[in-house]
């Protein structure tokens, strides 16, 4: 899923203020027609390109790309803010996607976590950008966006998915998680050192298109180096365990090898996490 840039007001304010400059050093005759607004400067140029000299359609290109990507953004808000509203105000989920050509419930959620997604990344990112993109396609936070993975972008519906679900968790759960913590970085530790023992490693950059083992070990051992572990480690430690389990090189080894032993440690710990038990002591 394409993504624009995270555009905001000041890199809007900036686009403006240089098409101006711009068509005012040209001598435009009916610059006056276009406003002050990005929708009515876009509809300007569009309806004008054919009219206007080349050089001068040329430079404002950029900046209209520009101003694009934060009309798109503006909409995005304007789309969840009315969608949640709707459901707010007692239409269904299942109402609210017939109206967008959406045929199920799930899919209307789907539909749902995916903007709130990208518009809970893009004000992320716009706390984060220091200075307006100047348009030359190498700065902040133009240049910042185009490196950065589909997952960084907020196209991931997971992520998003996990924080929903962590908002709505039991208080109890992640006061286990916090009284556990010891035990899960040791757990998680164990079973990214056997894993890699055996020749699995985490992978060094996300797949966009469809995650496997190497993501979800990768994912593990970011929650580890950072030492912060919620409902969304759990999650990726079921996904990894659900590829160990058939991964030839586990199925070849010994019973008593040290990554079934991980395997099984592993196994213990969402249960007890599913159930919220304290591991048993000996005397």
């Amino acid at each position: 899923m394409a993504t624009y840039p995270p555009i905001g007001d000041q890199e809007r304010d900036a686009a403006l203020a240089r098409i101006a400059a711009r068509h005012r050093q040209s001598d435009d005759s009916r610059w006056s027609e276009a406003g002050t607004e990005a929708r009515d400067v876009l509809e300007y140029l569009r309806r004008r390109q054919a009219q206007l000299p080349y050089a001068l359609a040329a430079r404002d290109v950029w900046d209209e790309l520009v101003l694009s990507a934060w009309v798109e953004w503006d909409e995005r808000r304007r789309e969840a803010e009315l969608l949640h509203r709707a459901l707010r105000l007692g239409l269904s989920l299942r109402e609210v996607g017939q109206y967008l050509g959406i045929g199920s419930r799930q899919g209307m959620r789907d539909y749902l976590d995916r903007l709130d997604a990208v518009l809970a990344d893009h004000a992320e990112s716009r706390a984060a950008v220091h200075g307006p993109a100047t348009g030359d396609g190498s700065t902040d936070p133009l240049h910042r966006w185009s490196r950065s993975t589909r997952a960084q972008r907020g196209a991931d519906v997971h992520a998003t998915r996990a924080r929903r679900a962590a908002r709505r968790a039991r208080p109890a759960r992640q006061t286990w998680i916090a009284a556990q913590h010891d035990r899960i970085a040791g757990v998680i530790s164990t079973l990214l050192e056997q894993a890699e023992r055996i020749g699995i490693e985490p992978a060094e950059s996300a797949d966009e298109a469809e995650p496997g083992l190497g993501d979800y070990l990768s994912w593990l051992g970011a929650d580890l180096e950072r030492a912060e572990f919620d409902a969304g480690s759990f999650g990726a430690l079921g996904l990894a365990l659900g590829e160990l389990r058939t991964h030839p090189a586990v199925t070849e080894r010994a019973g008593n090898h040290g990554i079934h032993r991980a395997i099984a440690a592993v196994d213990q710990l969402r249960s007890d996490y599913a159930e919220l038990r304290l591991p048993r002591t000996t005397a």
